[in-house]
């Protein structure tokens, strides 16, 4: 019984305290008669019961701000495009590092001499050096970590073997052909003669080309790669030189026969 009457008084006590609110009009202030209960838990200098029930935020709440770390790569401070259009002296301001270092660096990773003007689109196109390559040397001489890739840095295919086998395949044709008296001689020398002055005069310009840009730091380029064609074309060139020196083989006997 006791049990029940406190908890009947403690219900009316609770619904007198709800009721409590909106009893005034929202205009009185603490010393106000008449306002009841007063209570101002917003603080501003009027009662609570006479405004809408508000949710109160606790004043030590703290806003929390998220923040990404931003990463500065220095691998990217320019791109493979834009390092083709630099030389090796630019670059090197570029990631802070001694230009004389940088092209010795360059020079060792290509087995040339690399001079601080040179340009980079001049090895890329005479040595197949890739822009990633030479980020990546750049900041090796940072202590930097770089992006390895797997890159054959003078991996080109030239196909000796088969352009060989090739130009003395057709040098027997024409050969067989003469033997069986469908080209004359003197056609079959003039067909040889004439790939061999396309092949000097090929090489002989490429190479010209490469020396050029490499002792003056030149930027001029072709449609392909220089040094690649200079090859290609002096392949053949070497084996049609053989012939021509077999044809004259009397010749440069009586030439290098000193004892008449």
């Amino acid at each position: 019984m006791k049990k029940t009457f406190s908890i009947f008084i403690f219900a009316l006590i609770l619904l007198s305290f709800v009721s409590a609110w909106n009893t005034c009009d929202g205009t009185c202030t603490e010393n106000s008669p008449g306002c009841g209960a007063y209570i101002d838990t917003n603080q501003d200098g009027l009662c609570d019961h006479g405004q809408e029930k508000q949710v109160q935020i606790p004043s030590t709440a703290q806003k929390i701000s998220l923040s990404i770390p931003v990463v500065n790569s220095e691998h990217d401070l320019i791109t493979g495009q834009e390092l083709k259009t630099k030389t090796v002296k630019e670059i090197a301001t570029i990631y802070r590092i001694s230009e004389i270092e940088y092209a010795k660096k360059l020079s060792e990773e290509l087995k040339v001499v690399v001079l601080p003007n040179y340009n980079f689109q001049t090895l890329h196109d005479n040595y197949n050096l890739g822009p990633s390559t030479a980020k990546e040397i750049a900041l090796e001489m940072k202590g930097l970590p770089g992006i390895k890739e797997n890159i054959k840095y003078r991996g080109k295919q030239y196909y000796t073997i088969p352009l060989i086998t090739i130009t003395i395949l057709l040098y027997f044709l024409t050969l067989f052909l003469t033997k069986r008296g469908n080209l004359s001689l003197k056609t079959h020398r003039k067909i040889w003669n004439i790939l061999l002055l396309i092949a000097f005069f090929g090489t002989g310009i490429l190479g010209l080309l490469l020396v050029i840009n490499l002792e003056f730091g030149l930027n001029i380029s072709l449609p392909f790669s220089i040094l690649r064609w200079h090859v290609l074309i002096g392949i053949p060139g070497v084996i049609i030189s053989f012939f021509h020196i077999f044809w004259h083989m009397p010749y440069l006997k009586k030439m290098f026969n000193f004892n008449k």
